[in-house]
C-alpha cells in the first residue's frame, strides 16, 4: 500500500470504491482484503465499498481471514439510502 518513500507523505487513509474490485476476480479481491486485514490497524484506515451481489457474507465468510460482517460499518440499500435520501438519476437530453 505504501513503501518507505511514500509512507512519510501519506495520510494513512485508503479508499477503494466497488469499481476497483469490479474488474478483479473474487479470489483476488478476497486475497487483497485478507492482506490488508493483517496490516497493523493502527497505521492506517481502510474503507472499501462493495456490492453485496459480488460479496455474499454467507458464501464468502469462510474464505476471509476475519469476520467480514463485523467490519461493516454501514449497509446501504434502496430502502436504506445514504443520508436517508434517494437520488434518482435523470437522463439529460443534449441539444
Amino acid at each position: 500500500l505504501v513503501n518507505q518513500y511514500t509512507k512519510p507523505k501519506h495520510l494513512g487513509l485508503f479508499i477503494h470504491d466497488n469499481l476497483i474490485f469490479g474488474s478483479v476476480d473474487k479470489d483476488s479481491s478476497i486475497r487483497i482484503l485478507n492482506y490488508i486485514h493483517n496490516i497493523d490497524p493502527n497505521s492506517y484506515q481502510y474503507i472499501a465499498t462493495v456490492n453485496s451481489d459480488d460479496f455474499s457474507y454467507a458464501e464468502l465468510n469462510k474464505q476471509f481471514a476475519f469476520n467480514a460482517k463485523e467490519k461493516v460499518r454501514i449497509e446501504l440499500t434502496k430502502d436504506k439510502p445514504l443520508f436517508y435520501k434517494s437520488f434518482n438519476a435523470k437522463k439529460v437530453e443534449m441539444e
